[in-house]
């Protein structure tokens, strides 16, 4: 679906498909009587419903404590920048670390199919980039948003070289 994670939908739509997910119910997306006969509409729930997951965890994955860390990779240089950035996720708690592994292995699966629905590595960046890093204990500049989006947009581009298989 073209520009599939940077649409919104409507957020009562979002609101009834969480408290069906938070009541335990399975969301077949396929067969589901709201989604079967829109499968745009089943593809922009599931994508916001991904992005609003991220953000209503209450830390970003890459966690608040090394938030100092995770701004200092902005000073790496652009030829040791893949490997500072395998060693800071390395340093994420086991659970973090496999929830981005395997989010970020479906951004690039998603980002390879960008000429169909026009979401590159870079644009898929600027959507999880805030999603997945902004810390949520402290005052951050919006200046910083430039470098969070370029640690997601590493990810996305180097996730062979940056994740253990």
């Amino acid at each position: 679906m073209e520009g599939v994670f940077r649409k919104s939908a409507n957020l009562g739509s979002i609101k009834r498909l969480q408290d069906r997910i938070n009541k335990g119910e399975n969301i077949d997306f396929e067969n589901d009587p709201e989604y079967k006969d829109n499968v745009h509409v089943a593809c922009l729930h599931a994508s916001v419903l991904l992005k609003t997951f991220f953000r209503s965890l209450g830390e970003p994955l890459t966690t608040n404590r090394l938030y100092p860390k995770l701004a200092a990779l902005s000073e790496v240089s652009k030829a040791e920048k893949s490997a500072a950035v395998k060693a800071f996720v390395k340093l994420l708690p086991r659970e973090n670390y496999i929830l981005l592994k395997t989010v970020i292995k479906f951004l690039t699966k998603v980002a390879e199919n960008s000429k169909v629905n026009l979401m590159t590595a870079n644009n898929l960046s600027v959507v999880f980039g805030p999603n997945l890093t902004w810390p949520t204990d402290q005052d951050v500049p919006i200046s910083q948003l430039n470098n969070l989006n370029n640690f997601c947009y590493k990810l996305i581009v180097d996730y062979d070289s940056v994740f253990d298989h």
